[in-house]
């Protein structure tokens, strides 16, 4: 077919809705002429669809006009169209090469004449250009890589939760753009991770970029934005044992600086930075703050952190784990293009100064360069409209954005779901019906609808189909042969169970016990049995006459190579039982106090096994006594009884306190 068609002609220049327009005038009594030309359609052509039959009904049918035919019709077309796109939401996006090898299938299943390639079995290109060019909607991308942990935690009921805590806290407080915050950290490589991209000689293989080395030093910079548009002077957290102020150089103004061998974040700087947030909010009792923060330990486990929050009129709401892709604004409209600017920035730096080595004293001069290139109103008030936490938006994602969690959880639960078979009672009817089990790559069997008219075995892409005659009561055809359809469902093949196919056509299922096994097989067949290759169907009857009885038997097995290795547990990316909260309620500070607490007893008895094992006097790191009553940890039963003052960080019984179940007697 031709690419780029140029029409030579003029001929039906008009369209269906003004030739049926045209006809419904003149039959409501204007003259031939006047519609002529009101619809620029030739009176010849009128009259002509004015006499047949279609014209006197209202129903047009224009026959083809031109030597090119397509492939497929409009309703075909939106079926490939619909499943490209259901696939793309749940992530599995198609490529170019996949939907012309989905095109072929789709023609060769529903006996459409096509010019495709049958060697390569895939349409042509030039197929799929018109196709594009038919479908404005599709267009190719470059997905954004998504770990499984974010697919299946990015799910309706988690979003809800957070979205039902954001409403409760609305409600119970007016919060202004400006008194709704989020921060978040991120990590500035001395080694960007993207290039950009630049121009070099058509055809060369390898285009090279200098960088400082092959792998970078990671300094992690926490950002605050609020729902207004301000931004607050970042955090610096060098991966380093000492502060230089060697590296406080070219920082943004107000910026405050924190070390650690690690470069992450921690308790203790996630402590000192709500320090910092707190001397620029500024929250009262008339005017709270709201801080959304995500997940990390740092965050959620700080016990520090979270009580000045709640003595400070400051309500922390955290997002549920794996959501911050499209949960956190500073995620989704800041953090990308900060990190763009960032890397042009280290560009212009190596280009600027030949020989030069990007070092971690540069990171603060590089990230001030792109945060005053981001750091727009404009951004921060997209991320916060694009969650819809402010405008509250509780609709804002649609069935297709859960999509890829809903599939994958359904699929897990379909895959640890332990499916019984169970016998099939053929039902009496005029219309037989064909179901085909074919064996799938992953050692299933899957059932579909086929048209009759095609023999017992047959292969369809390399697979082989064993299909059997049934009746049934009803007919529904899939869209595609290899498509799951309603009365369609994947099988889980017992080893004992046998399908039989009696002489009129019906399929049983039947399930034998061993000693039935013994008499049915022969020997032959239960060294077949016991070799455990992929899959053995077993005919137990010869195929030689019209009225034989038919017992086939799947066996699902994969082929042993040498012995079977160890499974390693590999740990749950999931975080279980955590969702979204609000870490300054009354009842999550209790349960984080006690966890405090009980982790705290841990230690303690940890170190006094650890002297018992060296045979050393109980020392003061390990043991404690009660400031009130002098009673060491040591001689109670289990640690019970015990709290820590949160001001003076010190052990003491909780009958010797003093009112305030949260400090000692001195503190109160």
């Amino acid at each position: 077919m031709v690419r780029n068609y140029i029409r030579k002609t003029t001929r039906r220049a008009w369209t269906v809705t003004q030739l049926t327009g045209a006809i419904r005038d003149v039959r409501s009594g204007q003259s031939t002429n006047s519609v002529c030309q009101k619809y620029a359609i030739p009176k010849r052509t009128l009259r002509r669809y004015l006499e047949k039959q279609g014209g006197t009904k209202g129903n047009v049918v224009l026959p083809h006009l031109g030597n090119f035919v397509p492939i497929f019709d409009e309703e075909q077309e939106d079926r490939l169209v619909g499943i490209i796109i259901r696939m793309s939401d749940c992530g599995y996006g198609l490529t170019s090469k996949v939907v012309r090898s989905l095109a072929f299938q789709f023609a060769e299943t529903n006996n459409i004449t096509h010019p495709f390639d049958m060697e390569k079995q895939h349409a042509g290109l030039g197929w799929f250009i018109g196709f594009r060019r038919r479908h404005p909607n599709l267009a190719l991308r470059t997905p954004e890589k998504t770990s499984m942990a974010r697919s299946t935690g990015f799910n309706r009921a988690a979003v809800n939760v957070f979205y039902d805590n954001l409403e409760r806290i609305y409600g119970s407080s007016v919060y202004s753009p400006d008194r709704i915050w989020n921060a978040d950290e991120t990590g500035f490589s001395t080694v960007p991770n993207k290039s950009s991209k630049v121009l070099a000689v058509k055809g060369r293989r390898q285009v090279g970029a200098i960088s400082s080395a092959e792998r970078g030093v990671n300094t992690t910079v926490m950002m605050t934005v609020s729902a207004a548009g301000q931004y607050l002077p970042p955090m610096f957290i060098f991966p380093r044992q000492r502060m230089n102020d060697a590296l406080k150089i070219g920082a943004p103004a107000g910026s405050i600086f924190e070390c650690n061998p690690s470069g992450w974040s921690t308790v203790s700087t996630c402590t000192k930075w709500f320090d910092h947030f707190l001397a620029y909010a500024r929250p009262t009792a008339e005017a709270p703050v709201l801080l959304i923060l995500d997940g990390h330990s740092s965050h959620t486990k700080n016990v520090e952190m979270i009580e000045k929050a709640a003595r400070n009129n400051v309500r922390i709401l955290s997002i549920p784990p794996h959501t911050s892709h499209k949960l956190q604004p500073l995620d989704v409209s800041v953090m990308g293009p900060l990190k763009t600017k960032y890397g042009q920035a280290v560009d212009r730096l190596l280009r600027r100064e030949p020989g030069r080595v990007v070092t971690v004293y540069d990171v603060a001069t590089l990230v001030n360069e792109a945060f005053e290139a981001t750091a727009t109103m404009k951004n921060a008030v997209a991320g916060f409209r694009a969650t819809g936490i402010h405008p509250f938006d509780t609709g804002l994602f649609s069935d297709a954005d859960f999509a890829a969690a809903t599939n994958l959880i359904a699929s897990n639960r379909t895959a640890d779901k332990n499916v019984q078979t169970e016998a099939i009672k053929p039902t009496p009817s005029t219309a037989a019906q064909f179901i085909t089990f074919s064996m799938c790559e992953n050692n299933s069997y899957m059932t579909t609808q086929d048209k009759p008219g095609h023999d017992d075995l047959i292969q369809v892409n390399g697979c082989e189909l064993l299909q059997f005659e049934i009746p049934h009561q009803e007919r529904n055809e899939p869209e595609f042969g290899w498509e799951v359809s309603g009365d369609s469902e994947f099988l889980t093949v017992d080893p004992n169970v046998y399908y039989t196919v009696e002489k009129n056509g019906a399929v049983t299922i039947q399930r034998l016990e061993a000693t039935e096994l013994n008499e049915l097989l022969t020997l032959e067949e239960q060294q077949l049995d016991t070799n455990r290759n992929s899959v053995s169907l077993i005919d137990h009857a010869a195929r030689d006459g019209p009225d034989t009885t038919k017992v086939t038997k799947f066996e699902l097995s994969p082929e042993p190579v040498g012995p079977a290795p160890v499974a390693r547990k590999r740990k749950s990316q999931k975080r279980k039982g955590e969702q979204s909260e609000e870490l300054t309620s009354t009842a999550y500070r209790e349960r984080l106090l006690k966890q405090s607490a009980e982790k705290e007893v841990k230690n303690i008895k940890k170190g006094q096994r650890r002297n018992k094992r060296k045979k050393a006097d109980t020392n003061t790191d390990t043991d404690v006594l009660c400031p009130s009553c002098g009673v060491r940890f040591s001689d109670s039963i289990d640690g019970r009884g015990w709290m820590m003052c949160l001001k003076c960080r010190v052990w003491y019984h909780s009958e010797c306190g003093s009112n305030d179940e949260m400090m000692c007697e001195a503190c109160s």
